[in-house]
């Protein structure tokens, strides 16, 4: 999987009728971690987050390290209120790659809510 920030890929929002279509295809072949990974970030544009956290999930299942899925679970995390599993996500983003881009948004998100702990 390419190192560039994964929503500039999927920067253009899907309509329905493609998200429907998007899903049927993991129907089709679940086990295909790039579709799962597309549709995943398709939700999480069209700002269906309950579906990207199932989908960021399964990734994360698969693949622990991979700092971006475990951010874009933690964004999708706190996009649905549950902000104690979207900090803990965080936190997996920065002990994983201390010094990557990641981790440096995910610093700045604690820190936002340590400085507001009513911010949710």
């Amino acid at each position: 999987m390419s190192t560039q920030d994964p929503m500039t890929r999927y920067a253009k929002c899907a309509d329905t009728e493609q998200l429907k279509q998007a899903e049927k295809l993991i129907e089709e072949e679940p086990d295909n971690l790039s579709l799962v990974e597309w549709v995943a970030f398709l939700h999480y544009t069209n700002q269906n987050f309950k579906r990207a956290i199932e989908l960021f999930s399964k990734l994360v299942k698969v693949d622990s390290k991979n700092e971006g899925h475990l951010y874009y679970l933690a964004n999708s995390l706190y996009k649905t209120s549950q902000l104690a599993m979207a900090r803990m996500y965080w936190r997996k983003v920065i002990s994983t790659n201390p010094d990557g881009k990641f981790a440096d948004k995910s610093r700045g998100l604690l820190k936002q809510f340590v400085a507001d702990p009513t911010a949710a």
